[in-house]
């Protein structure tokens, strides 16, 4: 399915949806939108363009996803030597 626009996908048994966005290439991690319904298993699922707040969510979420994984290889620095800490405003 090539998708050129973002659809939202929805469940018309269980109302159970989610937003599908185009394929690009800074994105190769996407996966293949469902087929059937994971909560329900209903056939078949319906669709509509997706609104600004939902793509929205969608990106937000596709970004902490690949935050998350590359923040796992970085070390974490130690707060305590945080020079900021020790200057007060006045």
């Amino acid at each position: 399915m090539l998708i050129s626009l973002p659809l939202t996908l929805v469940c018309p048994e269980c109302s159970w949806k989610t937003t599908v966005l185009p394929c690009c290439d800074s994105r190769p991690t996407v996966l293949p939108p469902p087929t059937c319904c994971p909560a329900c298993h209903d056939l078949p699922l319906g669709y509509r363009e997706a609104t600004n707040k939902e793509v929205l969510k969608a990106r937000l979420e596709e970004f902490l996803v690949l935050n998350t994984e590359i923040g796992r290889d970085t070390p974490c620095r130690p707060t305590e030597d945080n020079d900021c800490k020790s200057r007060s405003l006045l």
